[in-house]
């Protein structure tokens, strides 16, 4: 075996001295996007070598590319395509046709895109011991992932519960939450593996690869009773009927959802345990989203491979950073001795590989010394791409650093390009997944072993957020919300969002808050209120322009009543003489600051008022009355209709005290008459209590605050006197 890796490095590097270097089989390309026009101009690096570039757009869902839009000579390095709109996304292939190889370049770009920043629903997969002992990390985890957009859903699953049971978690997770976009796997979760695939080209090492994504794709068939392969050297490759790893060495279906795993299991050359290790990747994912860590935007590549016969894994890096950082500001450098001093956002590196070493990149023991300062990095090189190895070359490089994500790109080639407008590096995962020809591949397009290791939710850039968020009401009816302003020197302004009771986020303000205080106007409904500010800055990169916002800091408030005007009210007739004379009385809610009437041409304004109308007895009397206060929310106007017979009679010498009165307090009628009884009734004439006074006093029952009638009977005959309760 050690013979024959020897002999197989010793061929690469044959290959490497006789074929092209890997950059030629790229075009490295730049998109400027101009809002003056507007247009986006597309630029490229000269290649003399070059027979001519066919330039294609396509819209982001599509999967075509069409026909080209221009088709440009040897000498152009250039095109501007001026058929574009403000706001919308684009991508764009530039293909160089050379007698002897044919490059390709990609760039999603756009002029000042909005994207979308209600992002879904996420899964995030906590291995029970890491939950246990970083509880506190991984809520602040939760917390980040809110601010960023994401609704996130939260399971905490034992490292030897099965792989299908794990499955049936995100299946379930993916009918409750249709918004379901991305799933997060943190910690030793069930590891599936699939297949009967060496994409390594090694046949001691075919048989069932790590696969994620059958995590990922949950619309399709997959099976465990066809694969029986035993010959790899490695026995986690065995792949039998009815052994719980699965047949399908493709793909089965497009996959559904972005999936990525931070998994520190079993990596004996690092002194930490899987514990310290997750708790500094939590801690270092965190500082990067919070703005302090700087990485320097440039990328570095160590190929070790060159064009290797047209497969130029390191087209990975100098295709795919182009857009991202320019290409200017990628440098061809030593991998680990470069970044142990100096930082770069991206780095791509390749050398003949085992599980645990990459030629001309190092060792798992090396990686396990160094404190790499990158980001988003790729490797490649035989047999690491299995990651589930102890010692794993993968996952050992994102232990330590700056590291936080890495995927094994060169089989199949990868596509990282739409990171350069704002999209997370799960996106970039799913989209090489889903590729069977939109984009170059190369080899192993759609296989189950491509996987993302990492937070799949992570972006290239982000803003400093705000701090010190305060949230109160206001007159009543209004909600202030208060902020201490970012320190990023490019804020535009400030994004506030709003849901209730865990309702989707949405905006509230239309333009950037450029100051540090907003106020939620006519808050009414009740509910739990929580509001998230971010900070928004245009980026202006080498993709295009997007809007792109900070982690934002949220807080809540509830309010506890509906504050929406309303009321009862009527017209209560106190004489039934020609004319008839009566009284309006309302009874509006705490929340009502005016009571309006609109009667025979008449505005009357109050809550109880006399009014004698030009009805005779017998006639209906027509009304409007509406509740407003001063967020100007009303109730619906309503008509009313009173038909006027058998009125009553009312008196002028009757009076009742205390008025206003409480509940349960003791209420005298003060009249010359011996009262028989009195009735009370609400202002929509439901009764109350009927009493016998007592020296014409009576006690009242427990009676709600409101506005009330007294019917007072004397031989007969009925008097009214309104009585308020408080």
């Amino acid at each position: 075996m050690r013979k024959f890796q020897f002999v197989f490095i010793m061929m690469l590097a044959s290959v490497y001295v006789q074929s092209q270097s890997a950059s030629s089989y790229t075009v490295q390309l730049e998109a400027e996007a101009n809002a003056n026009g507007p247009s986006i101009t597309l630029t490229w690096n000269f290649d003399g070598a070059a027979l001519n570039y066919s330039v294609f757009r396509k819209t982001v869902s599509s999967a075509s590319w069409g026909t080209a839009i221009a088709n440009l000579t040897t000498s152009d390095t250039t095109y501007t395509d001026a058929t574009v709109t403000e706001g919308l996304e684009y991508e764009y292939r530039v293909t160089k046709s050379a007698s002897s190889y044919v490059g390709y370049g990609y760039t999603h770009s756009g002029i000042k895109a909005n994207l979308n920043l209600n992002r879904g629903d996420l899964l995030l997969l906590v291995e029970s011991s890491i939950y246990s002992n970083l509880t506190d990390e991984v809520n602040v985890l939760m917390n980040d992932l809110l601010g960023d957009g994401w609704r996130v859903k939260q399971l905490t699953v034992q490292a030897d519960s099965s792989v299908a049971y794990i499955k049936s978690l995100v299946t379930d997770a993916y009918t409750e939450l249709p918004q379901l976009n991305m799933v997060y796997v943190l910690g030793h979760v069930p590891v599936p593996y699939s297949g009967e695939l060496y994409p390594d080209g090694h046949t001691n090492h075919v048989g069932a690869w790590p696969a994620d994504v059958f995590y990922a794709e949950v619309n399709n068939t997959w099976t465990d009773a066809s694969v029986n392969n035993s010959t790899s050297a490695d026995s986690r490759n065995h792949n039998i009927p009815g052994d719980g790893k699965l047949d399908q060495s493709s793909i089965p279906g497009d996959v559904e959802l972005m999936v990525g795993r931070v998994d520190f299991y079993d990596l004996p050359a690092f002194s930490e345990g899987e514990i310290e290790l997750t708790r500094r990747y939590l801690n270092r994912t965190h500082e990067f989203k919070m703005g302090e860590i700087d990485l320097q935007k440039r990328a570095l590549i160590d190929d070790n491979f060159g064009g290797f016969s047209g497969e130029a894994f390191a087209a990975n890096g100098w295709r795919n950073f182009a857009p991202l950082v320019g290409r200017s500001n990628v440098s061809s450098l030593d991998y680990r001795s470069t970044m142990n001093i100096d930082s770069y956002l991206f780095s791509y590196g390749c050398g003949g590989g085992s599980f645990t070493s990459a030629s001309g990149i190092g060792t798992s023991v090396d990686l396990a010394n160094d404190s790499l300062l990158t980001g988003f990095t790729m490797l490649f090189g035989s047999y690491f791409g299995d990651w589930g190895k102890s010692n794993n070359f993968m996952r050992s490089a994102l232990a330590q650093g700056t590291t936080m994500t890495i995927s094994w790109a060169g089989r199949p080639h990868w596509h990282y390009q739409s990171m350069g407008l704002g999209y997370p590096v799960g996106y970039a995962a799913r989209l090489t997944q889903n590729n069977s020809g939109t984009y170059v591949y190369s080899y192993g397009a759609r296989f189950v072993h491509i996987a993302l290791l990492g937070d799949p939710s992570l972006r290239m850039e982000y803003v400093k957020p705000i701090s010190n968020l305060t949230i109160d009401t206001i007159d009543t009816f209004h909600v202030n919300i208060q902020w201490s302003a970012s320190i990023d020197s490019n804020v535009l302004g400030y994004q506030i969002y709003q849901r209730v009771d865990d309702s989707p986020w949405f905006k509230r303000n239309d333009q950037p808050v450029v100051g540090t205080q907003f106020i939620d106007s006519c808050v009414l409904q009740k509910g739990h209120y929580e509001y998230m500010v971010r900070a928004v800055s245009l980026v202006e990169n080498f993709s295009g322009s997007y809007f792109n916002e900070s982690i934002g800091v949220a807080g809540e408030i509830v309010i506890s009543s509906t504050k929406f005007p309303a009321g009862e009210a009527l017209f209560k007739e106190t004489a039934g003489t020609n004319p008839v004379e009566g009284v309006f009385v309302a009874q509006p809610s705490k929340w009502t600051t005016l009571v309006q009437w609109e009667v025979e041409g008449n505005t009357l304004v109050g809550d109880s008022i006399a009014y004698t109308t030009a009805l005779s007895p017998g006639q209906s009397l027509v009304y409007n009355y509406e509740f407003s206060n001063s967020c100007e929310a009303t109730d619906d106007l309503k008509s009313l209709t009173l038909n006027i017979n058998d009125l009553k009679s009312s008196s002028s010498d009757i009076m009742v005290y205390p008025n206003p009165a409480t509940s349960r307090s003791e209420v005298h009628v003060e009249t010359e008459m011996v009262l028989d009884m009195v009735i009370v009734s609400d202002i929509q004439g439901r009764s109350i209590g009927s009493f016998k006074p007592k020296g014409n006093s009576f006690g009242l029952p427990q009676t709600p605050a409101g506005v009330y009638l007294l019917d007072c009977r004397h031989e007969g005959q009925s008097y009214f006197v309104k009585l308020i309760i408080e």
